[in-house]
């Protein structure tokens, strides 16, 4: 069980392994709560995707700037064939949440 354990740690197999078994990728990224500046100009948003690779066929990011929420979507057209039907349920999800919390 040893040897296979060390197998295990080659450098980049692990990669290889979560690349091949799995379909999607989804990440939460907390950003800055405040609002930042870049070369003295305030960053009014930013924009986030989930790196893919191999057989990722999805990829979902949600990342928080500022008291927002940007949700970042990367999809394979042979595998997705609507991505923008993830938005929209995002959409009516976020809706239905925030009705309820008010």
């Amino acid at each position: 069980m040893r040897a296979r354990l060390e197998l295990l740690h080659l450098p980049g197999l692990t990669h290889r392994l979560h690349a091949a078994a799995g379909r999607a990728h989804c990440t939460n990224v907390p950003g800055p709560p405040v609002e930042i500046h870049l070369a003295g100009s305030p960053l009014s948003e930013m924009l986030v995707w989930a790196p893919v690779s191999g057989h990722i066929g999805l990829g979902v990011s949600l990342l928080s700037y500022a008291g927002q929420v940007r949700l970042g979507i990367v999809a394979d057209a042979k595998r997705v064939a609507d991505p923008r039907a993830i938005v929209s349920a995002y959409e009516a999800e976020l809706a239905a949440f925030t009705s309820t919390a008010s």
